[in-house]
C-alpha cells in the first residue's frame, strides 16, 4: 500500500516535469529550424495512418519486405 502510493506520488511530480521539458525541447528545436530556414518535421501517431496510405503498403507488406518471405 506504501509502495502504490509512492507511486502515485512520484507519478504526481514526475509527470508534469517532463510535460513542461517536452514543451521547452519542441519549442528550442522549432526556433532553430527558423533560424535555420527548415522546416520542421513533425511526428505524430496521429499521421501514421496517413503516411501509410502515401507508401501504398500495408504493414504486412512492410514486415515481408523488412524480414523476408512470409
Amino acid at each position: 500500500m506504501v509502495v502504490a502510493k509512492g507511486e502515485v506520488m512520484a507519478a504526481f511530480v514526475l509527470n508534469p516535469l517532463l510535460y513542461a521539458l517536452r514543451g521547452t525541447r519542441e519549442g528550442l528545436s522549432s526556433l532553430s529550424f527558423k533560424l535555420m530556414g527548415r522546416e520542421a518535421s513533425k511526428v505524430s501517431g496521429d499521421n501514421s495512418e496517413e503516411m501509410w496510405k502515401k507508401e501504398g503498403s500495408t504493414a504486412k507488406e512492410s514486415v515481408v519486405r523488412k524480414w523476408g518471405s512470409d
